[in-house]
């Protein structure tokens, strides 16, 4: 079980957020990697929200990915192969693809194809409405979860479930729609990110299958290496 460390980008501010509103500003981005190195997470998530309306800033992304020797993984704006590409060649190890997929997904299946399925995560921002779940972007709503149906072709090496309703919140798991996830069986790694409140919840996913879980605000507010959550030898099999 993978415990991972994620924080949002915008104009080169690095922070995290609750419900998506701005709560935390932890300063410089290249900083903020550097500070979750010291900790023992395996993969560091950054989501670039500035670059959903802007062009790339690939020389600083290459400078935010020289700041650390963990594994990167990321996110915002990618909507064609080359910038995939250009995104890896300055050594992020993945690249987190969301719009894409359901708006071209003939440019995600070549992205899949020339990168290979393990350097592709597909990001999945849920949100609950009437008692039913979501798939959303930016607020708009997609599908229904439970109708949602991805061909096995078209798998990535991961699925990134963002669960928005508890982004940041620090409380428990939403059973339901854990319980939903593990019934889609999907034949690929699954990385939960919503709310993880103690110890046990994380062993409640690796006993569904799930493998990975992102920390975004309870990363940001962990002041030492002693938080339970970190102790990540004893998920490892």
């Amino acid at each position: 079980m993978r415990i991972n460390a994620g924080i949002y980008i915008e104009n080169n501010i690095s922070y995290v957020t609750k419900k998506f509103q701005k709560n935390l500003y932890l300063g410089c981005p290249i900083n903020a990697v550097m500070h979750y190195t010291k900790f023992d997470y395996d993969e560091i998530l950054i989501i670039n929200k500035s670059d959903y309306v802007n062009s790339f800033d690939i020389l600083n992304l290459k400078k935010i990915s020289e700041s650390s020797l963990k594994p990167k993984c990321y996110a915002g704006g990618i909507r064609e192969l080359e910038q995939a590409k250009s995104i890896i060649e300055v050594g992020f190890e993945r690249v987190t693809l969301r719009t894409l997929f359901f708006n071209n997904i003939n440019e995600y299946r070549k992205i899949i194809k020339l990168l290979g399925r393990q350097s592709v995560s597909l990001c999945i921002d849920i949100k609950k409405y009437q008692n039913s779940y979501y798939i959303t972007i930016e607020g708009n709503r997609l599908f229904n979860l439970n109708e949602f149906i991805i061909d096995d072709n078209d798998l990535p090496g991961e699925i990134f479930i963002n669960y928005i309703d508890l982004n940041g919140c620090l409380s428990s798991l939403d059973m339901e729609l854990i319980n939903l996830i593990h019934s889609k069986k999907w034949k690929t790694n699954i990385n939960y990110s919503g709310s993880i409140s103690k110890l046990s919840e994380v062993t409640l996913l690796k006993n569904l299958n799930f493998t990975a879980v992102t920390l975004f605000t309870r990363a940001a507010t962990i002041n030492n290496g002693n938080d339970k959550l970190l102790n990540n030898t004893i998920f490892n099999e």
